[in-house]
């Protein structure tokens, strides 16, 4: 069941939101607020208090040492392939290849946040010049290569620079899963 929508300022609407949202049945409680302003403020802040508390986390393990790739070169440029990776950058940048896990959750539950708790950074011996993302295009049409945006790839810099995170929730035949 989803709650109620308020008229409150937007951080809050979010995160009443998916508090709600992710209480199990016997938990959901709801809070109507009639008033604006800064007392709506307070009221709410006090309001959420017991909904922290029960608010669950879970911890999942990231199989990446899992993941397969492999290295080859193409036209002087190398790239990394992921069987069932994809590539999320902007056309002109390093082609990198991003694989996505998908886990049960709960029955009842939805995804809230996710916050990576530790990594492991695997460095690969050698000297690459990484094929560029090249534009999106139909199967069959004709497309120009994307040339590699220079100021990137001249740049001192790790790409990415950080873990790329991108979670959503929804349902799979009936089961609640994370992506």
């Amino acid at each position: 069941m989803r709650p109620p929508y308020y008229e409150i300022e937007n951080l809050f609407q979010k995160q009443l939101y998916l508090i709600f949202y992710k209480m199990q049945e016997p938990h959901l409680f709801i809070v109507y607020i009639i008033h604006s302003g800064e007392g709506v403020k307070r009221a709410l802040l006090f309001g959420l208090f017991p909904f922290y508390a029960l608010a669950s986390v879970i911890n999942y393990d990231v199989p990446v040492q899992d993941v397969k790739y492999q290295i080859t070169t193409v036209d002087g440029y190398t790239r990394i392939i992921a069987p069932g990776g994809f590539s999320y950058q902007k056309p002109g940048y390093p082609e990198l290849p991003a694989v996505g896990f998908n886990y049960l959750l709960p029955q009842g539950y939805r995804l809230k946040t996710v916050r990576v708790i530790d990594s492991i950074w695997e460095i690969i011996p050698g000297s690459f010049y990484i094929y560029p993302k090249q534009k999106e295009h139909l199967i069959g049409e004709k497309c120009q290569f994307t040339e590699p945006i220079k100021t990137i790839y001249e740049a001192d810099t790790f790409i990415p620079g950080q873990i790329i995170l991108s979670a959503v929730s929804g349902n799979l035949r009936g089961y609640p899963i994370a992506q």
